[in-house]
């Protein structure tokens, strides 16, 4: 084929790369967004269904290409990358403390798993029963985050059952992924193991890393997919051919669907491309994967169009704003230089690896990782959430640790070089795992955020084991009543669809009707208060157990028919109140 041809090839390519996802945005902005959401719940599951069996057959394809490219690697340098990323493992798992650290968001993303596992709805259950082993769905609501981490939960759970230890487990397990993606993608960089294992012992030595690992949030996996779709890319242009660009559309398609800004990691894709084999851009292989990837990443386009409009928890509704910019950057920038919860030789090694010119070959070839770790960086510091010292929005951070990780290993690798001496790599090394050793209290620390949660989460767990088979509970959170197996339903649905709760709920459930007080009811949230006092006014509650905790009190009540004048539940312990107390009604 010549030029020319491949010229207009590449160019209708391009074209159609970027009109195809502006359409899909253009078609999605002029649908009804209750119609938009309800197609997303249906459908979300089986097209990321068809993305992961994409992925796996592309792997399967290039498994024995993966298995030399694997063998090629000095056994040395192989095994201690091993050995690193099962440290990082063993850390995360056992070393930090196993704790919600993101409110109830994380239970969110597992009942998210739990109904596209067991019923194919990608949503929140508002309204959900438990018959035995059958789990029906009577009401949902669409979520605003991407649905590619609870889909991954979802094959877990289809897997091994669904059990609220997997997300935790399944994100240790990420910690030592993420190890060994920064270490094939340093050692693609800087074309060097030492590179590559250096990068791995960042990694691993990063504290939000294994804070963020024993949790069951999104952001390590966010992390981790990000990581695997430029780790593709890279394998595929070290020498193009069709089955290993399969892989790379399949793991970057996949990975725009963890977190709302994963979409920018196809930028770094792109630049990767154009300033390491710039004339690959030409190629129509290459061309036909642009498009064929701007196909898969339409339904992500729609989810971005559905959840447009939402505030964020954001009352004031303005999400992304000039005028926290500075702020925000001061805290960001900070962040990376104080050693107080990130290790500053880390940001010096990178800085290095960025900005170093020891060998002119390379130059290009990082360009991408400075724009992945600066857009994913960047892209947090007008978003009014977006500062990482505000409560436990330093999980953001992760998004952009890896490309940081993978400069930092070339930057070291360099200066070893530099120094010319016979131990210089191993010097490095043991100054930066001393170096990791300060943060390690940081890593066994269960700070002060969301401690009021955790303390409701605890609670719950003890009501639920209380509950009846064949009961409901009304609580604000019936995410994580549903992950540990009982039938629950939003507190709202009595004074929002009270012929939802009249007609169904109360009839459904001959064990009884419960209502959790919970943190919702205990923070001076008017409305979210309301709904607890609405029910607690039209029904007895008998008293069933509650728990105090620095003198927030959470209970459990049983609604009863029987008329009685208007009485409120009682009012919490006095602030000096402490401890654990547990009341047991004798008639239960």
């Amino acid at each position: 084929m010549n030029k020319p041809l491949r010229i207009c090839l590449a160019s209708a390519a391009a074209l159609a790369a970027a009109c195809i996802p502006l359409a899909a945005w253009f078609c999605a902005t002029r649908v009804p967004w209750p119609l938009l959401r309800a197609w997303l719940m249906a459908w979300t599951p089986l097209l990321l269904d068809a993305i992961i069996l994409l992925l796996a057959l592309a792997v399967i394809v290039n498994a024995g290409a993966l298995w030399r490219a694997a063998r090629a690697i000095d056994r040395r340098a192989r095994t201690l990358a091993l050995v690193i990323a099962a440290a990082a493992v063993l850390v995360s798992a056992f070393v930090a403390p196993r704790t919600n650290r993101l409110y109830f968001d994380e239970h969110i993303y597992q009942s998210i798993g739990q109904n596209i596992a067991l019923a194919r709805v990608a949503g929140m259950c508002n309204d959900g029963e438990f018959i035995a082993d059958d789990f029906f769905i009577h009401a949902a609501e669409y979520n605003k985050q991407p649905n590619g981490y609870p889909h991954l939960l979802s094959v877990v759970y289809r897997l091994l059952g669904v059990r609220e230890a997997w997300a935790q487990v399944m994100n240790n397990a990420l910690a030592g992924l993420a190890v060994l993606l920064a270490f094939v993608l340093a050692r693609w960089l800087a074309r060097s193991d030492r590179a590559g294992l250096l990068a791995a012992l960042v990694t691993a030595l990063i504290p939000q890393v294994h804070l963020w690992c024993s949790t069951a949030a999104a952001e390590p996996s966010a992390m981790v997919a990000a990581a695997a779709g430029i780790a593709a890319l890279a394998w595929y242009l070290e020498a193009p051919g069709a089955r290993r660009l399969f892989l790379a559309v399949a793991a970057l398609a996949y990975a725009v669907y963890f977190r709302p800004e994963s979409l920018l990691v196809l930028v770094a894709a792109a630049v990767m491309v154009a300033a390491v084999r710039p004339g690959e851009l030409l190629e129509p292989r290459l061309c036909a994967g642009a498009v064929a990837l701007a196909v898969l990443i339409v339904p992500e386009i729609i989810h971005l169009a559905a959840v447009r409009n939402e505030a964020w928890g954001n009352p004031l509704g303005a999400k992304f704003t000039l005028s926290i910019l500075r702020d925000n950057l001061a805290v960001n920038g900070l962040f990376y230089v104080t050693s107080r919860a990130f290790p500053a030789l880390v940001t010096l090694g990178a800085l290095a690896g960025a900005l170093g010119v020891w060998r002119a070959e390379l130059r290009w070839r990082k360009l991408p990782f400075i724009v992945w770790a600066l857009l994913l960086w960047g892209v947090f510091l007008s978003f009014y959430a977006g500062s990482y010292g505000y409560g436990v929005d330093v999980r953001i951070s992760l998004v952009s640790l890896i490309p940081l990780a993978v400069l930092a290993g070339m930057g070291y690798d360099a200066a070893a070089t530099a120094l010319k001496a016979r131990n210089a790599a191993v010097i490095i090394s043991a100054l930066l795992i001393a170096n990791g050793i300060q943060f390690l209290p940081l890593v066994r620390r269960v700070s002060q955020e969301a401690w009021q949660a955790r303390a409701d989460i605890a609670a719950a767990r003890d009501f639920a084991a209380m509950l009846p088979d064949d009961a409901v509970v009304l609580t604000h959170n019936p995410n994580m009543f549903l992950l540990w197996g009982k039938s629950a339903a939003q507190m709202s649905i009595f004074t929002e669809y009270r012929a939802q709760f009249e007609n169904g709920i109360r009839q459904r459930y001959p064990g009884g009707v419960y209502l959790h007080w919970n943190f919702w009811c205990t923070v001076p949230d008017r409305l979210q208060h309301s709904f607890a006092v609405n029910v607690t006014n039209a029904f007895p509650c008998t008293p069933v157990a509650d728990r105090v905790f620095r003198g927030v009190r959470y209970a459990l009540y049983r609604l009863d028919d029987l008329p009685r004048e208007r009485r409120d539940i009682p009012p919490p312990p006095p602030p000096g109140a402490r401890g654990t107390v547990i009341r047991m009604n004798q008639g239960q």
